[in-house]
């Protein structure tokens, strides 16, 4: 995955539409949002605050699911994002989806 990080808090937004997966919190990662979307592809979301979203809920891309947060692996700051992509279970380098449409993404 990625760690995005900012002095300022920010918003974390969905990559594309899907459903939200699950909410869950981990002692190191904080809160983590996962989302599955089509081509079985799947968002997750970890070292956020403030869920804005519920399970089995639909997200829009570019639609807020929550705020910048803190995780126990880097304490520079305590607006971070890491943030994973993954396709049939298994994490691809988001760097290289990034300029893809949504259906070149396999």
């Amino acid at each position: 995955g990625i760690l995005y990080s900012d002095k300022e808090a920010f918003d974390v937004v969905a990559v594309y539409e899907g459903e939200v997966l699950s909410i869950t919190e981990d002692d190191i990662f904080g809160s983590i949002i996962e989302i599955k979307h089509t081509n079985n592809i799947t968002s997750k979301y970890s070292s956020v605050k403030d869920p804005k979203v519920s399970v089995g809920e639909t997200v829009n891309k570019g639609e807020v699911i929550a705020s910048s947060g803190k995780n126990k692996i880097v304490s520079e700051t305590e607006n971070m994002l890491l943030f994973e992509l993954l396709y049939n279970g298994t994490n691809v380098n988001p760097d290289e989806y990034y300029d893809k449409d949504f259906n070149e993404m396999r």
